[in-house]
């Protein structure tokens, strides 16, 4: 700084996550369908899933506490695709929406690359 000013800060709290050791469980129905007329290596398909956690997730600095709110029972929708290139290379991608408790709800898509060795 100028004129000689110094700057210091001490970190005078301890960040604590307050769920280690939360649970997960998922339960899903699956189902794809396959067109008539198009290569078998093409499978279009939808996802429903209940999430259910055991704790909620959250951090604790010095005396505040954040704790997500919405994130314990979930109910997900996922629709995507997965293509066969080649015997040994696949593509897919999907397209995920969440939604919870409290107007929690969460989109994402995702795309990947698989391939056998």
């Amino acid at each position: 700084m100028d004129g000689g000013q110094r700057l210091s800060a001490r970190a005078a709290y301890r960040d604590v996550v307050l769920t280690p050791a939360a649970w997960q469980t998922r339960l899903s129905l699956c189902g794809g369908a396959d067109q008539p007329g198009s290569s078998p290596a093409f499978q279009p398909y939808l996802e429903v899933n209940w999430i259910t956690t055991s704790q909620p997730f959250g951090v604790q600095t010095g005396p505040m506490r954040y704790v997500q709110d919405g994130r314990r029972q979930l109910t997900e929708v996922k629709v995507g695709h997965e293509r066969q290139l080649s015997p040994r290379v696949g593509v897919w991608g999907h397209l995920a929406h969440q939604r919870g408790a409290g107007g929690f709800s969460d989109i994402a898509g995702s795309l990947g690359v698989k391939v056998n060795f």
